[in-house]
């Protein structure tokens, strides 16, 4: 009889605390009561109906990616990873002999990209995090087996980052990461066909429930005599960004030299999961602009490729 009526004294304050606490499922805690659930205390009624506040998506990766610093040689994904078997240039078709390299490239090759990271060092001043990361962006002529089927170009894209989190938000939005960086990118070769550059650049990782931003701002830290006029192409500003719809996504990203001349390029691209998995995606992907690799920083370029993506 004692434990009925402790019971039932301690039923108005739990139906009251799970209407007023958001963190509460009211319907989860009345069903419990409703079924008679007397040997639960408030706390463990609380614990089983408790609910997880909506976390966003650069939440749900610093998370994942969290889990996995105490395994050693942990490795992420950094930028986008993905392979465009079919990928059709309309500017590629044409013989390349001012780059000493006389030979007619097809319109139609494999584009591919790999992008991962690693954790350096962790817990350092304002729980800092230090990240060496290396992105592969190559451009294969692998239908071209009249020359034969060469890399007609591959970017690397070595980078030093230090990331600070932000965990801030705004009306649904979260400043989630704030990084300064270090990148060198090049493709690797000599003579008249040798491309790089060194920026140093700034980084704004934002995100919602289902969508994600980032912006970006560099620097060149030094001139290339090759390129010397590459920031005026390839730009000076990047935003870029994705946005969830169920088993979809729509990715998008523009750059520009914040320049009357307006240069740079701005790219598109759709993806849907395959198989039930959330780690391979169908993904339809478009570029118009300056940029696409390094060899082509002056040349505009229109391409569209179908593959696949990986990772999230």
């Amino acid at each position: 009889m004692l434990r009925l009526i402790a019971f039932c004294l301690f039923i108005p304050h739990l139906v009251s605390t799970a209407y007023a606490n958001p963190e509460i499922d009211s319907d989860c805690a009345l069903g419990l009561i409703r079924a008679g659930a007397a040997d639960l205390t408030v706390a463990e009624i609380r614990d089983r109906c408790r609910v997880e506040p909506d976390i966003t998506l650069g939440e749900e990766r610093n998370r994942r990616e969290r889990s996995l610093f105490g395994d050693e040689f942990s490795i992420l994904l950094h930028r986008d990873n993905y392979l465009l078997p079919v990928a059709h240039n309309n500017e590629t078709g044409v013989i390349r002999e001012e780059f000493g390299e006389a030979q007619e490239l097809n319109d139609e090759e494999i584009k591919f990209q790999i992008s991962i990271r690693s954790l350096l060092l962790n817990n350092l001043p304002f729980d800092a995090n230090l990240y060496a990361a290396y992105t592969n962006q190559s451009h294969w002529q692998a239908y071209n087996e009249a020359n034969s089927r060469p890399f007609r170009e591959t970017n690397h894209q070595p980078e030093l980052m230090l990331d600070f989190p932000v965990d801030r938000k705004y009306r649904g939005i979260t400043l989630n990461t704030l990084r300064f960086a270090l990148n060198h990118q090049s493709n690797g070769r000599s003579g008249l066909i040798s491309r790089s550059w060194n920026r140093a650049y700034t980084e704004l990782l934002m995100s919602t429930k289902y969508s994600k931003v980032n912006l970006r701002s560099w620097w060149l830290i030094t001139d290339d005599e090759d390129n010397p006029d590459i920031d005026n192409f390839m730009g000076r500003f990047q935003i870029d960004g994705l946005r969830e719809f169920g088993k979809h996504q729509l990715h998008w990203k523009l750059r520009h030299n914040l320049q009357s001349d307006s240069k740079g390029a701005y790219e598109l691209g759709w993806s849907r999961q395959i198989g039930g998995r959330d780690d391979i995606h169908a993904y339809l992907h478009y570029f118009n602009g300056y940029g696409e690799s390094l060899i082509d920083y002056n040349r505009k370029t229109e391409r569209i490729g179908l593959g696949f993506k990986i990772g999230q």
